[in-house]
């Protein structure tokens, strides 16, 4: 059932949206490196997104945020074969494939790392699917919110792999996740997936690149 547009919803698809071609931008006036100011950035925006969804009186369980179970780390480990397998087929036929990513994050320090993963995760997975997706699909009807997610996703990488044939690494991970999520509606799996999937290509492209 389609549901009518309140100006509470339009601010939050237009957060949901907008933040990564915005905030980022704005934060390289941050005087910090490139982790703790991406850090922060997140943060930011994960509080908003939480304002925005108290405020429209949403549970964060009726979007499928929860406590993980014993279940969900077996999903997480799925979608992350799933997406690096994908990613892999990219990287072989795209070489360029993260090379700037790479070079901006060879020096992390693998603990560093863990912590800088699931707050993006959490971040991008909660806007990118679990509000555009999750809520904003009862007002523009799940096709167009699976595309425009997925887009959404993919563009956002930009400033990594540039405008160019390497977005479709990005692209593909955000139609895996985007499935998944439509699939079981479980944000939590999508989160520990998502940051297993960035764990696993940020140390083996700083690796990469070290060598």
């Amino acid at each position: 059932m389609m549901r009518n547009l309140t100006p509470l919803r339009v601010g939050g698809i237009a957060l949901a949206l907008l933040w990564p071609f915005v905030f980022r931008p704005l934060a390289h006036l941050l005087p910090l490196a490139v982790i703790p100011r991406t850090m922060l950035l997140d943060v930011v925006v994960l509080g908003i997104m939480l304002l925005i969804l108290r405020a429209e009186r949403i549970d964060v369980r009726a979007i499928g945020l929860r406590w993980p179970s014993w279940r969900d780390p077996l999903w997480a480990i799925g979608i992350a074969i799933v997406g690096l397998v994908f990613y892999m087929v990219f990287q072989r036929f795209l070489p360029g494939t993260g090379s700037q990513l790479a070079s901006i994050l060879s020096g992390i320090n693998l603990f560093v790392a863990i912590p800088f993963v699931l707050i993006v995760g959490v971040t991008e997975e909660l806007t990118f699917r679990g509000y555009l997706i999750g809520v904003a699909a009862s007002n523009v009807g799940l096709p167009v919110a699976f595309v425009v997610s997925t887009l959404v996703f993919g563009f956002a990488h930009a400033t990594v792999y540039g405008l160019n044939a390497t977005l479709l690494a990005p692209l593909g991970l955000g139609a895996v996740l985007a499935g998944f999520y439509v699939w079981r509606r479980n944000l939590t799996a999508c989160i520990l997936g998502h940051a297993l999937i960035d764990y696993v290509g940020l140390v083996s492209l700083a690796a990469a690149h070290a060598h």
